[in-house]
């Protein structure tokens, strides 16, 4: 995200690990693109995340199991809605179908 760029669209989901600490995440787009901005329990402050996709809107949602997250995010853009899932490895394309 270039500075002097805001968002037009936000989804925030956050959950407590299994030692009771906070975890935020927060997915924007600037019309464009969506991108992820991270906050973990004892780290520095906000990060860029590794997730990034073409959109313009957002949704997202999150579950634990034993205080390990299942992330969902939903992107709609030209191409319709996609979802996007991460359930702490690393980030692929789910199947989600809009109807």
């Amino acid at each position: 995200m270039a500075d002097g760029v805001f968002m037009t669209a936000t989804a925030a989901v956050n959950w407590f690990d299994k030692n009771g600490g906070l975890h935020i995440r927060v997915y924007g787009s600037d019309g464009e693109t969506i991108s992820e901005r991270c906050a973990d329990a004892g780290g520095s402050g906000w990060t860029t995340g590794t997730f990034s996709t073409g959109g313009s809107h957002v949704s997202a949602t999150v579950w634990t199991v034993n205080g390990n997250p299942s992330i969902r995010v939903y992107c709609t853009g030209d191409n319709g809605t996609t979802e996007w899932c991460n359930d702490g490895a690393a980030w692929y394309q789910g199947t989600y179908t809009p109807y």
